[in-house]
């Protein structure tokens, strides 16, 4: 029999898997790839271990963790909610003002003003490149906070997954419909969609939603509406799932330069949600692993500040040594995300301790919320 119950245990396991996710967003951003302005370093080649590990934590495991986020993201948005009304979806939408919007436009905005001192001071003049001098343009200005240079991403680009949730918390009345009405069917159509790639990755550039953010947060809403406990349901399929991911990601490897590889890709990072799941779930009602409220609590401001800090230090490492080995290019593939992780854990830590006004308001109030149940734990 386990510790916990399966409530409890859903809501220790959404905790737990927030800081390990953010660890791989890390990776799914440590590609070799360097622009300098004397040449463009697109990597080392020949050294086929190196490849295979850096292409399997990179563009495999590390593809689940947005996809994980926006599923826990949709199950969260509609947990507990007996009725939709106008009045719920008007809290839904002031409270995700306060944890999404306002930390989107301070952290693009405060990314922008460090680039554009850097440039204007001519910092790194051998490391950064700027990549649009017209700095003052209302097309650049309004693309740094949307769609910079139409290439789908704000100026901090890893906040395109906030970009795209906040799409889909706008449109979660339609959400709730299909949920309610389509049921099923209507998850699978979604799933279709999604893992066959037929409209691509976004649907419409401009509006800036994608397929991945509407079936993952679609998907979690169906559970929190239907009231399927996460744990519970994933616990079903335990066994498949340690045995299944590991085939579906070495499948996604070995066919990775194939047509068809897009469907083996997609399918194994659902079967990889639920076997983190259940993986996670099973240490913490084992006693094998422990919730960390301060790792739980700074994951938001790491993924928020970790760019273009991993960036400029990976290109830092790459500039001076030059990888021409197979060991170092482990070393500037794992360094800079070990280096980066331990600088934005200390910055987290010092303004928890310093500044925790500020913090509480670039993390959408993240923190007060942590800091609230920690007192209620003790």
């Amino acid at each position: 029999m386990g510790r916990y119950s399966q409530t409890d245990l859903q809501s220790m396991t959404i905790d737990f898997v927030r800081f390990p996710l953010i660890i791989c967003v890390f990776f799914a951003h440590s590609g070799m790839h360097a622009t300098f302005h004397e040449y463009d370093f697109q990597g080392p080649t020949g050294f086929h271990f190196f490849e295979n590990i850096s292409y399997l934590i990179t563009f495999i495991i590390a593809k689940i963790p947005t996809r994980a986020f926006f599923f826990i993201s949709g199950f969260l948005f509609f947990y507990n909610v007996i009725k939709w009304d106008s009045e719920k979806y008007k809290t839904k939408i002031k409270n995700r003002f306060c944890t999404l919007l306002i930390p989107y436009l301070f952290w693009n905005a405060f990314v922008t003003l460090i680039l554009v001192v850097v440039h204007y001071l001519q910092l790194f003049p051998d490391l950064i490149a700027w990549d649009n001098p017209d700095f003052f343009s209302f097309k650049n200005i309004s693309g740094m906070f949307w769609n910079l240079n139409g290439g789908g991403y704000p100026r901090l680009f890893p906040f395109w997954y906030i970009r795209d949730l906040m799409v889909v918390v706008v449109f979660s009345p339609l959400i709730w419909l299909m949920v309610r009405y389509l049921r099923l069917p209507g998850i699978l159509i979604a799933a279709f969609i999604w893992v066959s790639d037929i409209l691509g990755f976004n649907i419409a550039g401009i509006v800036g939603i994608s397929t991945v953010s509407f079936f993952f947060f679609m998907s979690g809403a169906y559970f929190s509406i239907n009231k399927i406990n996460i744990i519970s349901f994933s616990n079903k399929f335990f066994y498949s799932s340690i045995v299944l991911y590991p085939l579906f990601v070495f499948a996604d490897l070995m066919s990775r330069d194939m047509s068809f590889n897009i469907y083996i890709h997609n399918i194994g990072i659902i079967v990889g949600i639920i076997f983190m799941f259940n993986i996670v779930s099973a240490g913490i009602n084992s006693g094998k692993l422990r919730n960390s409220l301060i790792l739980a609590s700074s994951s938001f401001f790491i993924f928020a500040a970790h760019e273009p800090f991993l960036t400029f230090t990976r290109k830092v490492i790459i500039y001076f040594i030059k990888p021409d080995t197979e060991l170092l290019c482990f070393i500037t593939y794992f360094v800079p995300a070990i280096l980066t992780l331990g600088v934005m854990l200390s910055l987290f830590l010092f303004m928890r301790k310093f500044m925790p006004g500020l913090l509480c308001v670039i993390t959408g109030g993240r923190l007060f919320r942590r800091v609230g149940k920690e007192k209620n734990e003790k």
